[in-house]
């Protein structure tokens, strides 16, 4: 059985991860509307910076950890389940 590769059409049409991401971006303080697409560029947007910028990631480090045990829960799944690594095919 060959590897499933997480795509970023894929996670557009993902209901359980954009209810994910999107409850975990607003406990994180993001004003973020319901599109898909905003929802899925918002999340990796912050996840690059969080992954590349030191500054980024003590802040965010920050917010993940005063998160309530709900939003940490969400945010883990959107992270764990769908972004192992960050590593996602066919980025736009």
């Amino acid at each position: 059985m060959a590897d499933e590769q997480t795509t970023y059409e894929g996670l557009l049409k993902d209901s359980n991860f954009l209810s994910s991401a999107y409850h975990a971006l607003r406990g994180l303080g993001e004003n973020i509307s319901e599109d898909p697409k905003d929802i899925l560029d918002t999340f990796l947007t912050k996840r690059r910076y969080f992954d590349v910028n030191l500054g980024a990631t003590i802040v965010q480090g920050n917010q993940i950890k005063d998160l309530p045990e709900d939003y940490k829960k969400v945010y883990s799944y959107a992270l764990d389940n769908k972004l192992v690594g960050s590593d996602i095919a066919a980025r736009p």
